[in-house]
């Protein structure tokens, strides 16, 4: 299963929740979004007592973007960046030469 295999997946539990409820008090969020930024806070805060490298939050929401870099988090926003990904691993074709008209 890709998800497995590629993501971590993390449950939500009382320290989650309760860490969600005291940043929906201190920003503009929804119940959701409050849960994602959440576990990314906490699961960042055990990357880096462990000495990992820190996430970077991706999310496409003004207010959950700005929530994030509020508490510290290095974030993207695919929206301000819509070809990155595609430049680097797409090699477009050289344009033909343009046609010769007979004079």
């Amino acid at each position: 299963m890709h998800c497995t295999t590629e993501y971590r997946l993390v449950g939500t539990n009382p320290i989650i929740l309760d860490r969600a409820i005291r940043l929906t008090q201190n920003h503009r969020l929804r119940g959701y979004d409050a849960v994602h930024l959440a576990t990314a806070l906490i699961v960042n805060e055990q990357y880096l007592a462990v000495g990992l490298t820190g996430l970077t939050f991706v999310a496409a929401d003004g207010d959950l973007i700005a929530a994030a870099q509020m508490e510290g988090l290095a974030t993207d926003d695919p929206h301000l960046q819509p070809l990155r990904s595609m430049c680097s691993t797409v090699r477009l074709p050289k344009p033909a030469a343009p046609p010769v008209i007979p004079a």
